[in-house]
């Protein structure tokens, strides 16, 4: 009887395969091109291409080899000392109320929204996922309408997208095996909550009164996080595996660990640095070519399967986000009357306008940034 060839990526090994450690690379090339101004937009997009594309590589090893609870708060201990190590000067707070209110809204909705993806990733394929998340931008586009007011105008073309990018979802969620019920319920529950906190986080970045640095707010949400992530493991029972994953995972595991933390730190970094250069609706473009990418990693690494109905259903999901997001990027150009150029004030350097008491023009923002930072915050 033939036998199915192991993945791939199961068949790596820090002690047989050295090359694997060459991946780390990617953390100080990360820093060192968020740190240098001068670095031009092809550079930036190609470190931010692979530290996408790599970092749902070792999440989706980690998770398989670590209980969910225990890999997030490991995540976040890493994520503490890498952005408290290297942004250490910009960890300024104006108010401490500012603070106060930053982590009692946020936290809770971002904690659920990293452990429902952890619980996704363990039960189906990062392919999967990246297709059925196809429906993320839309979600976002219906809270802007609801909220903001944004897009004023619904075309019959915007329209069609959406609704081939539903097709494209639907017909994959029936014809592939890998999307179970359960699957498809955590992918769900995940994208309910990537939205709620998107919009959290939205309301505190873009209030010009907000006195909490960038980099302190995301380091004070990821220490906050650590002791509810151990109530939460107690509560599930989940912490009376921690003993035995300590004694017994091998290294290898724990490289896979170690660098999905760093990795995701570094591309915390890249969003702020790559929105220097592209406007939001141009982001979101870059985001649905990612998925590709991934997609074409899940295939090799980890032997993701696609029969010609689930191709056919993948291929018109993605190609209804691809022209969902052209139409969003035309309009964009339009609304904001921009002739030859694309850039927007990034957040970073409202924040860095704010620390020097300079004025911050809200209507500098990118018109779509609620729904680029929903596409980001899912990392494909």
């Amino acid at each position: 009887m033939a036998t199915t060839a192991a993945p791939l990526a199961s068949q790596l090994n820090i002690e047989s395969d050295p090359s694997i450690w060459s991946m780390a690379v990617l953390i100080p090339l990360s820093l060192h091109i968020c740190s240098n101004p001068n670095i031009s937009l092809g550079p930036v997009l190609l470190t931010r291409l692979l530290v996408i594309v790599c970092m749902n590589f070792v999440q989706k090893k980690s998770v398989m080899a670590f209980p969910p609870w225990f890999l997030l708060g490991y995540q976040m201990a890493l994520q503490v000392v890498l952005i408290s190590g290297f942004n250490f000067r910009q960890l300024t707070c104006g108010k401490w109320s500012d603070l106060v209110k930053w982590l009692v809204w946020t936290t809770p909705f971002w904690i659920a929204q990293l452990i429902t993806s952890l619980y996704a990733l363990k039960l189906t394929s990062v392919s999967t996922i990246q297709i059925i998340r196809s429906v993320l931008p839309l979600m976002s586009f219906a809270l802007e309408k609801a909220t903001q007011g944004i897009p004023k105008h619904v075309s019959g073309s915007l329209i069609a997208s959406m609704l081939l990018v539903m097709v494209g979802t639907t017909m994959y969620s029936y014809t592939s095996v890998l999307v179970t019920p359960i699957a498809l319920m955590w992918i769900f529950i995940n994208s309910v909550f990537t939205v709620v906190a998107t919009v959290f986080r939205s309301w505190f970045l873009k209030d010009e009164n907000f006195t909490v640095s960038i980099s302190l707010a995301q380091t004070s949400v990821s220490t906050v996080a650590i002791p509810v992530i151990c109530i939460a493991a107690v509560l599930t029972g989940e912490m009376h595996q921690w003993p035995t994953v300590l004694k017994d995972t091998p290294p290898t595991a724990w490289f896979w660990a170690t660098m999905s933390g760093l990795v995701a730190g570094c591309f915390s970094f890249l969003q702020f640095r790559c929105q220097k250069i592209i406007s939001g609706t141009s982001d979101l473009m870059f985001q649905n070519c990612v998925k590709v990418f991934i997609i074409i990693m899940g295939i090799v690494m980890f032997a993701d399967k696609f029969d010609m109905e689930s191709l056919i259903a993948c291929c018109t999901a993605l190609g209804g986000c691809a022209w969902y997001g052209y139409l969003r990027q035309t309009e964009g150009k339009e609304v904001t009357k921009a002739p030859t150029s694309d850039l927007k004030a990034p957040l970073i350097d409202v924040e860095e306008q704010k620390s020097s008491g300079e004025k911050v023009d809200i209507k500098d923002l990118a018109v779509s940034d609620l729904e680029v930072k929903l596409v980001r915050d899912m990392g494909a």
